[in-house]
Order: C-alpha cells, then structure tokens, then sequence
C-alpha cells in the first residue's frame, strides 16, 4: 500500500479538525467547500525523488497536507 491509501486517511483526519477548528471558534460549522479550499490553500510542496515540481503536477498533485500551514494562518486576526 501506498500514495492515495495511505493520503486519503490523514487528509480526511485534517477536514474534521478543521470542523472541529472552526466550531471551537463559535464560527459555522464549514461547508465541504470550505473544508477543500482551507485543505488545499494549506498544502505544501513536496520534494523527493520526482517531486520537485510546482504545485499543481503530475509529480506533486495538489501537494501534501500541512497542518501547520493551516492553523498558523488561522491564529492570526
């Protein structure tokens, strides 16, 4: 097993934090568009062999999940 079998728990893993994020800050509860939009402008490049690449590629994809990215925009105002 590998690529999408081991993405696909952890990213939707992301979307219910970020669920989680927004009703803990007595926001509505995100739609599943917002959901995507906040996991995918959250994304990181890759790097590795093939990967290197801008994001979006046949190599990258939309890139990998990046938590940080996410709650580090999210803290400011």
């Amino acid at each position: 097993s590998s690529g999408t079998s081991h993405s696909t728990p952890a990213t939707a893993g992301f979307g219910a934090l970020i669920r989680q994020d927004f009703i803990n800050r007595s926001l509505p509860a995100p739609s599943p568009a917002m959901t995507k939009a906040a996991i995918m402008a959250s994304a990181a490049y890759m790097n590795g062999t093939g990967a290197n690449d801008n994001l979006f590629s046949n190599n990258q994809g939309m890139g990998r999940v990046h938590m940080n990215n996410y709650f580090d925009a999210m803290t400011g105002p």
